[in-house]
């Protein structure tokens, strides 16, 4: 057989070299030749010792070129047979190489447009072949066509989308893909793709999600493309644990890939059908894994952390870790090992993602006694933010060996977490439903107005009467607690700025007294630098000044236009909501001075940001404020306070004589450092007040109001555009619809119609011949939208449509970003009326050669058109596709 395949070979060799200038039957039987000495490994080394790689790609740039001919005369097998040798030698890691030097990817992606869907599948397998490899997955990433990967997962058949899932799914961790995936708007089209039961697509979807979150910007896209209630729910479902006994014979066969079993006849006999039952198991196991493995991604991210929490994460994730019902874990000893290694494998990514959670320090409430001692010593021995799964599989074994007992008590634990439960208890007319956090002077809960109220949520602050710091004696006790309810008072009916929290009431009851304010979606400033120490991570000066500059202005309302003193700015009062918005909280211990001149002298707040006068027991003004404002900057830039010491007394001198580890100039710039030491200066007569500061930022400060007022102008102008439409629209309808009273009853003697009887009613006519027909103002603009819609879901062309692509582009451009409705229907309104303006499909420099695949390009960037060449380009498109004749 040897000698045969030897005496074979030169002529095989012939054929190739002049495989272009035979006819397409001898091509076919030199790729069938071809096809079957390649499954041999040793032919492999000789076909790409012989350059048979560069052959092999000249052949398929040549197969996309003469597409349309191969598929006229039936010859489509050409290239699929050359797609066979491809995969083929992408599948043995050692000629990976030598396809990625031969350019073999570039062709490959080609072919993604081809509109054969057996074509298409064909390099969709030779790409993830390729793509296995560490080296040829970072040149596919920089080559990858992830426009089309993302079409081909939105509108292609279930193979076809899981293919090309698995490509994203390789290749999402490298940079490239992700800027490209930004650029083209594609999380929405991935979280898309979690509607149904299709386990083995969502599968490659959620792995590439966990990869993508990696990147701050795709992780913030996550959240604000909905993804959390999108992946939640997908844990929501009822995945129970259905333990299926298989047959012997048939387990070897549960073991092959998922890949390999894709079509599963309707007709199955019992054995097949506990088999299909199986792999559908395991397949939803795996997705249920890989949306544990993106939500430990998304808690990296402390806004996003804090919200899966509050939305039944941890409820969830433990579900898949611990039955919630307190039956025994299911016994999987006697299941095929592929089904073993799945149910272990989501165990540890759901008990990761429970242990990433815990890491932020307001989530670890939510597992108090959720777990054994035993068990829970073991759970936090796993130091914070660890990705290594072999860490967890100590505290799962103990898990998977806890007695009846003792998961009935965790069990317990878990239903409690249910947030379908009723609210904790009533006070005030409020439903407690959720413990916010606690503190030194007390707890905050999120509460709701009232059983029937459909209200937005408050937080409620419960200090308890007898706290020492109100007072021991009666008299004093009384005497606090009257302040307090004035000064909550004063601040809810004066205070009203967006960086200081908005109250709403104040009251006591069950000797406790409850501070109702507005809830603030956020982490205090103290989780959140608790949370970057965890991560060893740093702050950034842009992100120090952004919190600096809304700290000044809240202290400037209150020192300057309300004369309010707060007396304990302390990082667990200072609140951060999305996109770091800063409230000052907890005006409990405000004071108001009714005199610039007056000073207080009661001795509040907490000792680490009090300032040396409190300390010393001497009269304060508002520059004790000013004082605490230097040590929260301090410790954003240091993440530690100036003034430490386990000793109170070594504390107080070390505030006394202002000792402190000043901040070197190299890590921030001067103006920062100037303005902390400023603020920290002892003698209060030299430390500036909130003025100064303002002065000693007043270049952040002007481009700070200079960002606003854009923002604001921007704002107003659509309010303008929109109040100018509504008028238009009314005058409008006014004009087409005018009144036509009878004559026997004019108008003005309505009132005082002598001949109406009581009782009786007036009726209006209207003139048929005043009568206009009116139209729908909005109902041409979705017609408009209706035809792009169209054109983005038809069939790929048969070859490449440089108009679909551009199309297609404007479309995704139309729905990215959150724009609008106002935008949308701008431009829908520029499109009907062609309109000669001028627009620009923005791309990306690494995408210039996929374009290119359509029309060369003058500039990377950008393709300008205008709004008159896209209505063209729709009209002829809808045409040729007889959309006005259905």
């Amino acid at each position: 057989m040897n000698s045969k395949h030897n005496m074979l070979i030169p002529v095989l060799r012939k054929f190739v070299d002049n495989f272009l200038e035979e006819s397409l039957e001898t091509r076919v039987s030199v790729i069938l030749s071809l096809s079957n000495f390649l499954k041999e490994t040793k032919f492999q080394k000789i076909f790409v010792e012989s350059e048979g790689v560069f052959k092999l790609t000249e052949f398929l740039d040549w197969g996309f070129d003469s597409y349309s001919l191969l598929v006229e005369n039936q010859n489509r097998q050409i290239i699929n047979g050359l797609l066979t040798l491809c995969q083929r030698l992408a599948s043995n890691e050692s000629y990976r190489s030598s396809l990625i030097a031969a350019k073999s990817h570039e062709k490959l992606f080609k072919m993604l447009y081809v509109p054969d869907v057996d074509i298409l599948k064909g390099a969709l397998y030779c790409l993830i072949s390729l793509a296995e490899g560490t080296a040829s997955k970072l040149v596919l990433a920089e080559t990858c066509h992830v426009n089309q990967v993302l079409h081909i997962i939105e509108h292609y058949d279930p193979l076809s989308r899981k293919l090309a899932a698995s490509v994203l799914r390789l290749l999402s961790g490298c940079q490239n893909v992700q800027d490209l995936v930004i650029l083209f708007n594609g999380i929405p089209v991935l979280l898309s793709q979690f509607e149904g039961e299709n386990y083995r697509l969502q599968w490659h979807i959620a792995w590439s999600l966990a990869q993508l979150a990696m990147e701050p910007k795709l992780r913030t896209q996550i959240y604000r493309k909905g993804g959390l209630p999108i992946l939640l729910g997908v844990l929501r479902l009822d995945h129970s644990i259905k333990m299926i006994k298989i047959p012997e014979k048939l387990k070897k066969e549960a073991v092959t890939p998922v890949s390999k079993n894709e079509h599963i006849c309707s007709t199955l006999t019992s054995s097949e059908e506990q088999l299909a039952s199986l792999l559908a198991l395991k397949a939803e196991m795996l997705c249920i894994s890989a949306i544990c493995a993106t939500l430990t991604e998304l808690t990296y991210d402390d806004q996003l952390s804090c919200k899966l929490a509050q939305e039944e994460a941890v409820y969830l994730l433990i579900q898949h870790v611990v039955p919630p019902s307190g039956d025994i874990l299911p016994d999987l000893t006697d299941e095929p090992q592929a089904v073993q290694e799945a149910f272990s494998n989501l165990q540890l990514l759901a008990l990761r993602a429970m242990r990433f959670l815990f890491s932020l320090e307001r989530n670890r409430r939510w597992f108090h006694r959720l777990f054994p001692p035993a068990i829970f010593e073991t759970f936090i021995s796993v130091n914070h933010y660890k990705r290594d799964l072999s860490l967890y599989r100590c505290c799962v074994d103990r898990l998977n060996n806890i007695t009846a007992e003792e998961l009935k008590t965790v069990s317990l634990a878990v239903d409690n977490l249910n947030k379908q439960r009723c609210p904790l208890f009533k006070v005030g007319g409020y439903l407690v439903l959720d413990l916010l956090g606690s503190g030194a002077f007390g707890s905050v809960f999120k509460v709701q107005p009232s059983e029937e109220s459909t209200a937005s949520y408050l937080a409620v602050k419960e200090v308890s009467l007898h706290h020492p710091w109100l007072g021991r004696a009666l008299t004093e006790n009384s005497a606090s607690v009257g302040e307090i309810v004035s000064e909550v008072n004063i601040a809810r009916e004066q205070l009203r700025h967006p960086n200081i929290v908005q109250y709403q009431k104040v009251f006591i009851e069950n000797e406790k007294l409850y501070i109702v304010m507005d809830l603030i979606e956020g982490l205090s400033l103290n989780e959140v630098i608790n949370s970057m120490k965890e991560k060893e991570e740093t702050f950034l000066e842009e992100r120090i000044w952004k919190v600096l500059i809304q700290l000044i202005q809240g202290l400037h309302y209150l020192h300057v236009d309300k004369h309010v003193i707060h007396r304990d700015l302390t990082p667990n009062n200072i609140l951060l909501g999305d996109r770091d918005r800063l409230t000052i909280t907890d005006f409990g211990l405000a004071r108001r001075k009714f005199s610039r001149e007056s000073n207080v002298t009661s001795v509040v707040g907490t000792m680490l940001y009090c300032c040396p006068e409190i300390v010393q027991h001497k009269p304060y003004g508002e520059r004790a404020d000013i004082w605490s404002l230097g040590c929260v900057i301090y410790l954003l830039c240091t993440l530690h306070p100036p003034f430490w010491s386990q000793n109170l007394l070594a504390l107080a001198s070390k505030i006394v004589k202002g000792q402190y580890d000043p901040i070197s100039s190299s890590q921030f710039c001067d103006k920062l450092v100037n303005i902390i030491e400023s603020c920290l200066i002892v003698d209060s007569d030299r430390r500036p007040d909130i003025s100064t500061v303002a002065s000693l930022a007043a270049s952040q400060l002007v481009a700070t109001i200079d960002t606003l007022s854009t923002e604001q102008r921007i704002l107003e102008r659509k309010l303008q555009l929109e109040k100018e439409k509504r008028k238009s629209l009314k005058d409008k309808v006014k004009k087409q619809v005018p009144l036509n009273f009878p004559q026997s009853h004019p108008t003005d003697s309505f009132p005082l119609n002598k001949h109406a009887k009581a009782g009786s009613s007036f009726s209006l006519s209207l003139s048929p011949r005043k009568l206009q027909e009116t139209k729908d103002p909005v109902l041409p603009l979705f017609q408009q939208l209706h035809k792009l819609i169209y054109i983005s879901q038809l069939p790929p062309p048969e070859t490449p449509c440089h108009h679909r692509w551009m199309l297609q582009v404007y479309t995704r451009m139309l729905f990215a970003n959150n724009l609008g409705t106002l935008y949308l229907k701008t431009e829908m309104s520029k499109l009907m009326h062609l309109s000669k303006e001028n627009i620009q499909l923005k791309t990306c420099p690494k995408y210039k050669e996929q374009i290119e695949l359509f029309s060369p390009l003058e500039e990377d960037s950008v393709i300008t058109t205008t709004y008159e060449e896209l209505h063209h380009m729709i009209e002829a498109l809808l045409l040729e596709t007889e959309y006005y004749q259905c």
